[in-house]
C-alpha cells in the first residue's frame, strides 16, 4: 500500500521522564510497566510515550498502554560498509543480529538510500517525479502529481509536432537558406523536435519502470546512461542555435549598409507626432516608401523642443524671418536637439552635419470638421487645413483606437477584429506578417486539431445508452457538440478577418454577413457551453445530496426541456447584436472594418447581458464546487464511528473526486478569464496585444477540455468509452473482414 501522512506535534511519543516522577523512574523496569496506563487515562491527547531502557507503548481505544519491545538506540556503523548515498549516516536495526538498515539523510536529500536530491541546476525527472510514481498500481490510481505530469507530456508532444512542420516548410526555402540565421533555425526546429522525442521516451520509460512494468536491467541500465544524457545535450545545442539566430540579427543591424550623406539630404519623408502637448520625431525616412508597416517606439530623446525653451528673449522678440538664420546655432549646441519647432512657422530637423532643415508646419489643428464628425465613439476630428483640407486625422479617448477610433478594449466580451485587427498588416504576405499574428494562428490551429479529437472522443462517450439514462449525460453530450461549433465558428472567424484585412477577401456582401453572423454565434454559443457545463455540475450536486431518491427519468426530462430554453434564452438575449453592426471604409489604410454602433442604452444592456451570462455560470460552477465539499464533508455523520474523520474525508474525496475536480477546473479557467478582463486596463494602443490575446485564446479552453475533465476523470464514463471503442472496433472488423 501507499502512505502520505503529515508529522505533527500532537503526534510526539513522550518520554517516561515527562510523565512520571522521580519515585515511578526510579523503580526496576517491570515494576514501571504496572503504572504505564495512567498516563493513557490521565491525558487524552496522549498518542504514544517511551520508556529508554526498554519499551514504546501506544494507546489503544479503551485507553490502555499496548507496548512492545523498542530500542532507541541505532547501530549507526554498518559494520564499516555505508549502504547509504551521498554522505548519509546508516543505521542498522539491530546490532547482533541485523535484518534491514536506513538512512539518514542530508538536508536536500530523499529516498530510501538518499539517492535522490534537489540541489543544483539541471535535475533529472527521477529527482523530480520517480517518488510520486507508486509501485505496482494503475495509471487510474497514481497520483495527480502523475496524471497531470502525463497530460502536460502529451500537450506537449501534440504542440511539437505541428511546430516541426510548420518550422521546416518555413525555413527550408532557398530564400531561408540564403542567410546564417536560416540555417541555424532550420538546425534548431529538428534539434527542438529530436529533444521533445526524447523527453517523451525518458517520461515513458520513468512511468513504466517505476510503476513495475518494465523489469528488464538491462534496458533500463541503456535508458539510465543514454537518455538523460542526450536529453542534457540537445537541449544545450538548442540553445546554443537560438542564441546563434539573435547574435547573427544584431551583426546584421550592427554593419548593415553604411549610411549615406547625398540620400540623407533626400528627405522624403518625416512624421511628427503630437503627444500630449508635446512633439515627437517618430521617423526619420531618408529613401521614402509608398507602402511600408512602420513600429517604433516613442521616446523623450526624441521630444521637439519648442524655441521658447532654447533661445533668450531678445531672439524671440524678433520677427520670423530674423529668427530663422540663428536656427543652425540650435542644432550645433544641442548634439542631442533632435528637432525643434517655431510657435509661428516652422518645424525644423537637425541633421547628420547639425544644420537645421525646416519645413512649414502649423501647429494649430482644425477642430470642427466643419460640423460633421468622421470619427467614432466621441473621438476629436482634426482637418489638415481649413482652407483647402484634404485629410482628417482623429484624437481618441483613452482606451479607443483606430484610424477612426473605431476599436476598444473597454468592457467584457471583447471581439478579435478589436484586438489582432491592427496587427493584422494588409497586402503583406503572411510569412512577413507581425509575431502577433503567427502566433494567433498557430494557436488558433492548435485549438481546432483538439477541438476535433474532444468532440470525437467525447460524443463516442456520451451516445451510449447508459451515460443517456440521466440528465448529466443528455447535457455532456448537448456541450459537446455545442464546444465543436463553438471552435467552428472561432476558427472561421479568425479565417475571414486574416483574409480580409489581408486584403484577399474584399467582397462587400460576404464582408457584412461575416460582419453580422461570426461574432453572435459565437458569443451565444459560448454562452450556451457555460450554461451547460454549469447544469452539469449542479445535476451532480443534487445526484449527491438527493443519493438513492434520484430520479433518473424526470431528469432526463428536465435536461431536455432545460437545453432547450437555454438556447431560446441566450439567443434572444443577444439578438441586439446583429443589428448593430456595420462596415467601415476606412480609405487612408484601405480596410474595410467590421464595427459595433451602440447608443448609450443599449451599450449599457449589452455589457450587462456579456457579463450576466458569463458570471452567472461561473457562479454555479463555483456554488456547485463547494456544495460538493460541503456535502463530503456531512457524510461523516452517516458512517461508522470507528473511522477518522481524515479517512473518511480521504474516502469520500476519492468517491466524488471527478465531480470536484471537473468543477474546479472550470472554476479556475474562470477566474483566469476574470483577472485577465477586469484587473487589466485597456489596450491603448496595438503594440502590445499580448495580455489580451491571452484572454481572449484562454476563453476557448473550457470547450477543449470536456473529454479531459468529464470523461477521463470519472470512472464511468472511461469504462463507457472504453465498451464503445470496443464495439466500434468490433463493426469495423465486422464491416471489413479485418482480423
Amino acid at each position: 500500500m501507499n502512505i502520505s501522512t503529515t508529522i505533527i506535534p500532537e503526534k510526539r511519543c513522550s518520554s517516561i521522564k515527562e510523565l512520571f516522577g522521580d519515585h515511578v523512574q526510579m523503580l526496576p523496569r517491570w515494576h514501571r510497566a504496572k503504572y504505564y496506563h495512567i498516563p493513557c487515562q490521565k491525558d487524552s491527547n496522549l498518542a504514544c510515550f517511551y520508556d529508554n531502557d526498554y519499551f514504546m507503548c501506544l494507546w489503544d481505544i479503551d485507553r490502555h498502554a499496548n507496548c512492545f519491545n523498542f530500542d532507541y538506540r541505532p547501530v549507526d556503523n554498518c559494520f564499516g560498509y555505508n549502504y547509504c548515498e551521498n554522505d548519509a549516516q546508516c543505521y542498522l536495526d539491530n546490532i547482533t543480529c541485523p535484518t534491514s538498515f536506513s538512512c539518514a539523510c542530508k538536508e536536500c536529500y530523499f529516498g530510501t538510500r538518499c539517492q535522490f536530491t534537489t540541489i543544483g541546476y539541471g535535475l533529472s525527472l527521477d529527482d523530480i517525479l520517480g517518488y510520486s510514481i507508486w509501485s505496482n498500481v494503475p495509471f487510474s490510481k497514481q497520483s495527480n502529481a502523475v496524471k497531470i505530469s502525463t497530460l502536460l507530456t502529451t500537450l506537449i508532444f501534440i504542440i511539437a509536432v505541428p511546430n516541426v512542420a510548420l518550422s521546416v516548410i518555413t525555413f527550408q526555402t532557398k530564400q531561408s537558406l540564403g542567410v546564417g540565421a536560416g540555417i541555424y533555425l532550420l538546425v534548431a526546429s529538428i534539434i527542438s523536435f529530436i529533444t521533445i522525442i526524447i523527453f517523451g521516451f525518458k517520461f515513458l520509460f520513468l512511468l513504466l519502470s517505476q510503476m513495475a512494468i518494465i523489469t528488464n536491467n538491462s534496458f533500463l541500465s541503456v535508458n539510465c546512461i543514454c537518455t538523460d544524457f542526450f536529453l542534457k545535450v540537445f537541449s544545450s545545442i538548442g540553445d546554443w542555435l537560438v542564441a546563434c539566430v539573435n547574435f547573427e540579427r544584431v551583426l546584421t543591424i550592427l554593419l548593415g549598409t553604411k549610411f549615406n550623406k547625398a540620400t540623407s539630404e533626400k528627405i522624403a519623408k518625416r512624421l511628427i507626432l503630437e503627444f500630449h502637448k508635446n512633439y515627437y520625431l517618430t521617423l526619420l525616412q531618408h529613401n521614402y516608401t509608398l507602402t511600408m508597416n512602420i513600429s517604433t517606439t516613442i521616446m523623450p530623446e526624441n521630444r521637439c523642443s519648442s524655441i521658447n525653451e532654447l533661445f533668450d528673449d531678445h531672439i524671440q522678440m524678433l520677427s520670423r524671418w530674423h529668427r530663422a538664420k540663428y536656427y543652425h546655432i540650435l542644432c550645433q549646441k544641442h548634439s542631442n536637439l533632435a528637432c525643434f519647432y517655431d510657435n509661428d512657422y516652422f518645424m525644423c530637423l537637425c541633421d547628420i552635419d547639425r544644420h537645421a532643415n525646416c519645413f512649414k508646419f502649423d501647429y494649430r489643428p482644425v477642430d470642427n470638421c466643419f460640423g460633421y464628425n468622421y470619427c467614432e465613439n466621441d473621438a476629436q476630428c482634426y482637418l489638415d487645413n481649413i482652407t483647402c483640407p484634404t485629410s482628417f486625422s482623429c484624437a481618441c479617448k483613452e482606451c479607443y483606437f483606430g484610424t477612426r477610433c473605431q476599436f476598444t478594449t473597454i468592457g467584457f466580451g471583447l471581439s478579435l477584429d478589436d484586438i489582432l485587427g491592427y496587427s493584422i498588416w494588409s497586402n503583406v504576405p503572411f510569412s512577413k506578417q507581425s509575431n502577433a499574428v503567427k502566433i494567433s494562428t498557430l494557436l488558433t490551429t492548435l485549438i481546432f486539431i483538439i477541438a476535433v479529437l474532444d468532440f470525437a472522443l467525447s460524443v463516442i462517450t456520451f451516445q451510449t445508452k447508459r451515460s443517456l439514462e440521466v440528465g448529466v449525460g443528455i447535457y455532456l453530450l448537448a456541450a459537446s457538440i455545442t464546444s465543436f461549433i463553438i471552435i467552428i465558428i472561432f476558427g472561421l472567424k479568425y479565417l475571414f478577418l486574416l483574409l480580409s484585412q489581408m486584403a484577399i477577401i474584399t467582397n462587400n456582401s460576404f464582408l457584412l454577413g461575416n460582419c453580422i453572423c461570426t461574432d453572435f454565434f459565437l458569443k451565444a454559443f459560448s454562452s450556451i457551453g457555460d450554461w451547460l457545463t454549469a447544469c452539469v455540475n449542479f445535476e451532480r450536486v443534487i445526484t449527491i445530496l438527493l443519493g438513492v431518491k434520484f430520479n433518473k427519468a424526470r431528469s432526463k426530462k428536465i435536461a431536455k426541456r432545460l437545453i432547450l430554453g437555454i438556447n431560446l434564452f441566450t439567443l434572444t438575449s443577444f439578438i441586439h447584436d446583429p443589428f448593430h453592426r456595420h462596415l467601415l471604409e476606412d480609405t487612408e489604410e484601405q480596410r474595410t472594418w467590421c464595427v459595433i454602433r451602440y447608443s448609450s442604452s443599449v451599450r449599457i444592456y449589452a455589457s450587462f447581458v456579456n457579463i450576466f451570462h458569463f458570471i452567472l455560470p461561473f457562479c454555479l460552477n463555483f456554488i456547485a464546487t463547494l456544495a460538493i465539499i460541503v456535502l463530503i464533508a456531512r457524510e461523516k455523520s452517516k458512517t461508522r464511528q470507528e473511522q477518522t474523520y481524515r479517512e473518511l474525508l480521504c474516502n469520500q474525496f476519492h468517491q466524488h473526486k471527478h465531480r470536484l475536480l471537473s468543477s474546479l477546473v472550470l472554476v479556475i479557467v474562470a477566474i483566469l478569464r476574470l483577472i485577465i478582463s477586469f484587473a487589466s486596463t485597456c489596450m491603448k494602443s496595438v503594440r502590445n496585444p499580448w495580455l489580451f490575446i491571452g484572454g481572449y485564446f484562454i476563453s476557448f479552453i473550457p470547450p477543449l477540455l470536456i473529454f479531459a475533465i468529464f470523461v477521463l476523470l470519472s470512472e464511468f464514463y472511461r469504462k463507457e468509452f472504453k465498451d464503445a471503442t470496443v464495439r466500434i472496433r468490433k463493426t469495423i472488423q465486422n464491416r471489413f473482414h479485418l482480423q
